[in-house]
């Protein structure tokens, strides 16, 4: 079974999640992914390929992580294209643990979004057709034949935005983060 989870979409409740997962350990949609994969599981026993874009690349990830053992068990590989991480105390969980090698991550070049929080796991970083953030729509990364047509590694840019990200998450604490939060948004 192959089962698909959707990146953000255009709701300002989407993009506030979004900046939730930066100091919230879980957020409403990975526990809906969980039990997408915990249904889909007690509906047909076969095994089961897990991924996802942006978002939906993590919440592929999440739902992997923490789904039962024997659930665990029936998972051949699961995808993040292009998909933010998680906080790093997350990473040492068990689920991570038991499913890290059956986790596959592609970055872009000039990734945004993919290099947000941690991650630990293989990551293949492959060429686009676009300019920077641009590359984050998977239908401009670069393909040959059956293969995506790999980059040497992360842009200048990407690393950049890697580092200034890390950097201001260790200053963030959930209060202040929910503080800046309610202060600067509308939608809050």
């Amino acid at each position: 079974a192959f089962l698909a989870f959707r990146g953000t979409d255009y709701s300002l409740v989407g993009w506030k999640e979004d900046f939730n997962m930066s100091f919230r350990q879980t957020v409403p949609a990975q526990l809906l992914a969980q039990q997408y994969v915990r249904d889909v599981a007690a509906e047909y026993p076969v095994p089961m390929r897990l991924a996802g874009h942006s978002k939906g690349g993590n919440l592929a990830v999440y739902a992997a992580a923490f789904s039962a053992p024997e659930v665990q068990s029936r998972i051949d590989s699961v995808w993040c294209n292009d998909g933010p991480g998680f906080l790093p105390e997350m990473l040492k969980s068990p689920g991570f643990s038991a499913i890290r090698g059956r986790i596959h991550a592609i970055l872009p070049r000039s990734s945004v979004v993919g290099v947000l929080l941690s991650h630990d796991w293989n990551t293949a970083v492959v060429t686009s057709s676009a300019v920077g953030a641009l590359q984050h729509n998977a239908l401009t990364w670069q393909v040959l034949g059956p293969s995506f047509v790999r980059s040497e590694g992360l842009s200048r840019g990407s690393r950049q935005v890697d580092k200034t990200f890390h950097t201001l998450l260790m200053e963030l604490t959930p209060s202040s983060a929910v503080r800046s939060l309610t202060m600067s948004s509308p939608w809050a």
